[in-house]
Order: structure tokens, then C-alpha cells, then sequence
């Protein structure tokens, strides 16, 4: 208990007034430049927001009561799409500027992306992030860019909203704008619209479970409702939006790992709760670089549960046998 409520992640006579994260600063900068240095990510990386829970009163806390976690800080992470390896991170302060002319989704995808330049990586975002100016300086800094976004962030003419509004079922259209990006809009079940500045106007044939409406139709034509949910068609759809829906889920990935074994432990003070956070990215960060390094060899690798205690086992062998700790014996599986 002692360690814990001494803590610290800072040298205690510095403060720096313009930094609102300086406590943690030295552990942020720490983390991530380890996690960079260690995996080369594969070409496709996604940017979206993570929330972490917070009880205690804290200027940065943020309400969002359409999240699983409503109440707590708003993170947003740059991560391997295929795997949910974290390569960056970056904490919403509220810290508006006002020489600031794009915003600050521009900036914090500037400032995630910081580092990857000219190496050939798209990313791939969702309309929160996604806008003209964004798209087309990645392009210039040699990035792909792939995302959904809103209709009042394309300056689109009355004809163009027009067309876009009158989509028949299944009906794709695209269209040109500066600097090559091209605007593909599809019909689904709702309009779809994603903005890219590396696609252009390519189709895939995919195979997919029939919508809904469709269902329903079989089932009224004495269709049975079992045999109509397995019952799938093959769809012509934009190779944009195909690879949009596969490679956005960096992020859920990540969420989805931390959630299985998160820290519980409860704390009022701010930097500690993201310090769990920080602990969460590196267990995982770690067993996904131990999991690659199996993978490759071709052997048999251990859940995270188990990664998890042997971490902690191999963090208290000095102590273990300091003490003359024997090893706790691990229960064999049922037969």
C-alpha cells in the first residue's frame, strides 16, 4: 500500500503549466516510444477513441452517455488494425487554440500519425475524424486515407445532395474532388458515404447473410424464418467501403482484449486510473508481439490469461526466492 500511495511518474520539482497530462507525461512518452520501437505494424492502421472510467471529479472527465463506459476520459488511439497493437495515444485536454484552424480531430490525427510519414500505412477512420482538408494532407504526407464522414463536411452542391438523397436500393455513386479524392455513396439500408484518397471506383463481389427485409419477405412467402437466416447472396459493393468495414476494428480489437482481464482497482486520483490504462496497453501490446513471435515459429502460444501470470510470475521470482517463496503449483484441467 505504501507504493501505491506514493506513486509519482514525474520528477517532483518540475511542473509544466502548459502541459495539462505533465504527471504522466514521462510514463506516456515512455510506454509508446517502446511500443513503436518493438512491432513494425502491417500497412492498414486505425484511429478511434477508447474511453476510460473515471469516478472522481477531473476537469478532462467526459460525459457520453451512448458509450459502454459513459463517464471517464476520452483517449484516442492509432492501432494496428488486424491485431489492436497500440503504436499511439493521445488524451482529449479541451485544449482549444485560437490560431487553430482545422480543429482538434485534425490535430490529434496529425499528432497520432506523427512518425509513420512516407511509409506507405492508410488509415482508416470514422466520420468523427474524417474531413477534405485531413484526407487530402495525409495524401501529402504520403499516407492513404479511408473514412466515413458527414454531408455538411463536403461543401456538396444542391444537385449533388439531391442525387445523393434520391439513391435507389443498392445504387452506388461516386464522385470526384480536390486533390483526387473520390466520395463513394451507397444505398444499403442506409446511405453510406466514405471518403478516400487512395480509392477509386473499383467493385468486389462479396457473400453476405440477407438483410432483414429480405427475410422477412421469405418468411411471408412461407418461407421457414431458420433456414432464411443461414440463407446468404453474393453483392457487388465499393472496394472502399469493403475495406473500410474490415480494417476500422483496430481499436474494438484493442477494447475488446483489455476488457476480458482490465484492472478493477478503484482510484480518485486521475493519472493512477490511466496508469491501469497505460498497464493494459503494454500486457497486450506484449502478448501480441509474444503471440507473432510463436505464430512465426510455429508453435503453440498461451491465452492472455495466462500470459498475464506468468508476467507476474516472472516480475516476483527475485522476491520469491528473497523470501524462500515456494511456486504456487497450477491446477491441472479437468479431463
Amino acid at each position: 500500500m505504501d507504493i501505491y500511495y506514493n506513486i509519482c511518474f514525474r520528477d517532483i520539482d518540475t511542473k509544466d503549466d502548459e502541459d495539462t497530462l505533465y504527471k504522466i507525461r514521462p510514463l506516456v512518452n515512455n510506454i509508446f516510444s517502446s511500443a513503436q520501437c518493438h512491432y513494425i505494424p502491417k500497412q492498414e492502421l486505425s484511429i478511434d477513441e477508447a474511453m476510460i472510467p473515471f469516478n472522481g471529479r477531473h476537469k478532462l472527465v467526459q460525459l457520453m452517455p451512448l458509450k459502454p463506459i459513459g463517464y471517464g476520459f476520452e483517449a484516442f488511439l492509432l492501432c494496428e488494425a488486424t491485431l489492436g497493437y497500440v503504436l499511439n495515444w493521445s488524451l482529449y485536454t479541451n485544449n482549444f487554440k485560437k490560431d487553430d484552424t482545422f480543429g482538434v480531430t485534425y490535430r490529434t490525427m496529425r499528432s497520432l500519425c506523427e512518425g509513420y510519414e512516407g511509409e506507405g500505412h492508410i488509415i482508416f477512420t470514422d466520420r468523427y475524424y474524417t474531413g477534405i482538408q485531413i484526407m487530402a494532407d495525409l495524401k501529402k504526407l504520403h499516407f492513404g486515407g479511408c473514412g466515413t464522414v458527414k454531408m455538411n463536411r463536403l461543401h456538396l452542391d444542391a444537385n449533388t445532395k439531391k442525387s445523393i438523397e434520391s439513391m435507389k436500393d443498392r445504387e452506388i455513386l461516386y464522385f470526384k474532388g480536390p486533390e483526387n479524392l473520390v466520395l463513394t455513396c451507397w444505398e444499403d439500408a442506409k446511405t453510406v458515404m466514405v471518403l478516400s484518397n487512395y480509392h477509386g471506383t473499383e467493385k468486389i463481389e462479396v457473400q453476405r447473410r440477407l438483410r432483414k427485409k429480405e427475410r422477412e419477405k421469405l418468411f411471408s412467402n412461407g418461407e421457414n424464418d431458420m433456414i432464411s437466416e443461414r440463407i446468404s447472396e453474393n453483392i457487388s459493393i465499393p472496394k472502399s467501403i469493403a475495406d473500410y468495414n474490415l480494417f476500422l476494428r483496430g481499436v474494438d480489437i484493442f477494447d475488446q482484449k483489455s476488457n476480458y482481464y482490465s484492472i478493477q482497482l478503484r482510484s480518485k486520483r486521475w493519472y493512477i486510473k490511466n496508469f491501469y490504462h497505460f498497464l493494459d496497453i503494454a500486457i497486450i501490446n506484449s502478448h501480441i508481439l509474444y503471440q507473432e513471435t510463436y505464430r512465426k515459429a510455429g508453435k503453440k502460444s498461451l491465452d492472455q490469461l495466462e500470459f498475464r501470470k506468468e508476467v507476474v510470475r516472472e516480475l516476483m521470482q527475485d522476491l520469491r526466492l528473497a523470501l524462500s517463496i515456494p511456486i504456487t503449483k497450477k491446477k491441472n484441467k479437468a479431463s
